[in-house]
């Protein structure tokens, strides 16, 4: 969206884009989950500085219907090399431990770089993942934490994304969850 478009959200734009901020949003279809997310990359993607938000929609990429959860890594590592993360391992199947090893070098290198993934219609992933115990999830959480949270996960979706606000799902312990509505008149 253009920025004069963009409007009624600036506390969930802040509060995602802040590293302690939320790491979960949903709500029903087409209130403006996927138009928040590219607003904040929109204003907080600098690669030049070192600021990198990355943007996956697992829709679009098909995941849940041609990728498996193995392709997971390899789509994040995609993406983060197109958003300016020079460098990152890239092959058909990367494991976390090569993106997670590779990550905290690239941010340890400069004390000001950051990355926010926006993973956008993750309830397959989160579907998929409760079947493991949220192991993909507990990864995510763990690098964030290992990071200083200089590197973040938001997960959005549906009602899938929603369920997790109430489950054992590690990254729902780490602020609270954003649910996007329709604008009430006054």
């Amino acid at each position: 969206l253009p920025p004069e478009l963009f409007y009624g959200r600036r506390d969930e734009l802040e509060d995602i884009g802040d590293k302690y901020g939320s790491c979960i949003i949903y709500g029903g279809r087409q209130l403006g989950k996927t138009a928040l997310l590219h607003q904040l990359k929109f204003t907080k993607h600098d690669p030049g500085k070192g600021n990198i938000v990355s943007i996956i929609d697992l829709k679009i990429k098909g995941y849940g219907r041609i990728h498996l959860k193995k392709d997971f890594w390899h789509l994040v590592a995609m993406q983060l090399k197109q958003d300016g993360v020079d460098g990152i391992p890239i092959a058909d199947e990367v494991e976390f431990r090569v993106i997670e090893r590779y990550l905290k070098q690239w941010l340890k290198a400069k004390d000001s770089r950051s990355i926010i993934l926006l993973i956008d219609e993750a309830d397959y992933l989160i579907k998929e993942d409760k079947l493991e115990d949220y192991l993909l999830c507990s990864l995510l959480k763990g690098l964030i934490e290992e990071t200083d949270r200089r590197f973040k996960v938001v997960l959005s979706g549906l009602h899938d994304v929603q369920r997790t606000t109430v489950s054992n799902n590690p990254l729902a312990h780490l602020g609270r969850s954003i649910c996007i509505g329709s604008f009430m008149s006054s």
